[in-house]
């Protein structure tokens, strides 16, 4: 299949993150859902519902879009303009996500780049499901070759997370 047949699987549904390599603020770091779709016009529509006790307000939607004709080379890396209001500001960011592995139906190995003063990069373990301990083997092989290790991640188990008040339930 093509990249961009793939991007548009992906891009379709509902993600829940249960791992993370790098938690930056807390441990509820872990608590984001996402829910995407690819509109007729090729634009891409990425909503990340999350969730933090670590800063106000507590309940965030970051709205992040991209359109298909500008994702680049065989490498499915995806640019992603996102916005998100905090307090009556628009905060507006973009930020580059690749998808490293997948199976579209059960997980996904999602790395993400912040493009800010510096980068900051982390790998994100993605569910179909939100109360999964990431099993496949795919996993763990791919971080391995990597250099990473699923048990040094974050992980969504231990994590609180209270559900967004934003998030149209299934």
């Amino acid at each position: 299949p093509s990249k961009l047949h793939q991007i548009t699987k992906y891009f379709h549904g509902r993600w829940y993150l249960t791992n993370l390599q790098q938690a930056l603020l807390s441990p509820m770091d872990v608590c984001p859902e996402s829910l995407s779709e690819v509109l007729e016009d090729g634009t891409i529509s990425h909503q990340i519902y999350a969730y933090s006790d670590k800063r106000g307000p507590q309940f965030v939607v970051l709205d992040c879009k991209s359109n298909l004709n500008e994702v680049k080379d065989d490498l499915g890396k995806v640019p992603l303009h996102c916005k998100v209001t905090n307090n009556d500001k628009v905060l507006e960011f973009d930020m580059g996500g690749t998808v490293v592995e997948t199976d579209y139906d059960h997980f996904a190995l999602f790395y993400v780049c912040g493009k800010t003063e510096k980068e900051i990069g982390n790998m994100l373990v993605l569910s179909r499901d939100k109360d999964v301990e990431p099993a496949d083997p795919r996993i763990a092989d791919t971080l391995k070759k990597l250099g990473l290790d699923l048990s040094t991640f974050a992980s969504r188990k231990n994590a609180h997370c209270k559900k967004h008040p934003s998030v149209v339930s299934r």
